[in-house]
């Protein structure tokens, strides 16, 4: 089943993909990615955040739920303001620390990323007051597996549309203000140190005037560069961390990743995030459980071999539920394939059919069904 709608501008991909290009106010036009029959989940283009101070201004955001473990860890660990303010007091220039009053911290929407780069970085936004005003500290954390030399270009363009929210934002509430200067951190988890001269003006060649050189420095923070022992921050931010630079590094066991005096010192939920993100990706599972299993503390020992047979009975369940939904699905591609239009009532039969035999049986019917009438009636369902 495949087409394309003209007065929509959506089209059925052959795949059963249904692709939505849809126009923002401000002119931009992004593409989202759902599936039939489901209620309105995008896939992949993040949703939609209308900034409602300003009726003109619809930003596409990509502050969607994450999908990939690592940014999923990164956005849980640094969206805990304690966790940001141990960060950034640590990686940030000193004098530049002590200008900010930390107390102040808050969150604001983040997503200015790229659609296409969704799947490769992801980032967070934070407000903090100074002596001088607000100022914005940014965090794109990378992980793309080679290095950007345009990473300052990609940031300058992020940076502008932090920007022209917050002008936009002003102009809505009809008050002039300043825009806020913005401090720049990129955290990148890559297993080779990246050589860049984290500058904007290295961009440019020799000779350029400063007077018609836009510029500006940026924090990079390479995870590759850092040895476990020297990691800084909250109990909660230095296991992440150590985490994703093991993970790019091929060696998510390593003995630091579960340093028990760390380990006590987090929350109970700190703890569980890095295990679920450890359980999530592609480990030796009875390596992982020896690991597990080689923890002195008693309580957190046994917190932990809980957590992992939980988790092993959650993965079995989630596939056996993915199993049927694909069976639930095959049977009904089938029969539109041979037949055309499924009947909803019909559809909706097999949808609640919920014994894998029983689809099993259903597939091989409608592939020899002479009807819709002869596999209904002979079927059952």
């Amino acid at each position: 089943m495949q087409g394309r709608d003209k007065r929509s501008g959506m089209e059925v991909r052959s795949n059963g993909d249904l692709l939505v290009n849809v126009r923002l106010p401000i002119g931009f036009c992004t593409q989202l990615k759902t599936q039939p029959r489901r209620q309105s989940r995008i896939i992949i283009g993040g949703r939609f955040r209308c900034e409602f101070g300003a009726p003109a201004l619809c930003i596409a955001m990509a502050d969607q739920p994450v999908h990939q473990p690592n940014d999923k860890l990164f956005r849980s660990t640094f969206s805990e303001l304690e966790n940001a303010a141990a960060f950034f007091q640590n990686y940030l220039a000193a004098d530049l620390v002590s200008s900010l009053d930390w107390r102040t911290l808050r969150q604001q929407p983040s997503g200015f990323i790229d659609v296409e780069l969704i799947g490769s970085e992801s980032d967070l936004l934070f407000s903090v007051s100074s002596a001088s005003g607000e100022a914005f500290v940014y965090v794109l954390f990378e992980h793309q597996s080679r290095e950007d030399p345009w990473m300052a270009l990609r940031l300058l363009s992020y940076m502008v549309k932090i920007w022209e929210r917050q002008r936009a934002n002003g102009l809505a509430s009809k008050q002039k203000s300043f825009l806020s200067p913005i401090i720049p951190v990129v955290l990148a988890q890559s297993s080779e140190p990246w050589r860049m001269e984290p500058r904007f003006s290295a961009l440019f060649g020799r000779g350029a005037s400063p007077l018609y050189t836009p510029d500006f420095t940026f924090e990079l923070i390479q995870l590759v560069s850092l040895e476990y022992g020297e990691m800084r921050g909250s109990a909660a931010g230095v296991l992440s961390l150590r985490a994703l630079r093991a993970d790019a590094l091929g060696e998510l066991l390593h003995a630091m990743v579960f340093d028990e005096t760390l380990l006590l010192r987090a929350s109970e939920s700190a703890v569980e995030r890095l295990f679920r993100y450890i359980s999530a990706r592609d480990i030796d599972r009875n390596a992982f459980r020896e690991t597990l299993n080689g923890i002195h503390n008693k309580n957190l020992k046994d917190k932990a071999m809980t957590l992992a047979e939980q988790w092993r009975q959650e993965g079995m369940e989630e596939g056996m539920e993915k199993g049927r939904e694909q069976a639930q699905q095959s049977v009904i591609d089938v029969l539109e394939v041979r037949f055309g239009r499924v009947p909803e009532g019909l559809a909706e039969k097999i949808q609640h059919e919920r014994s894998l035999a029983k689809l099993r049986t259903l597939l091989l019917q409608a592939l020899k069904a002479v009807s819709l009438e002869d596999f209904a009636c002979h079927t059952e369902v």
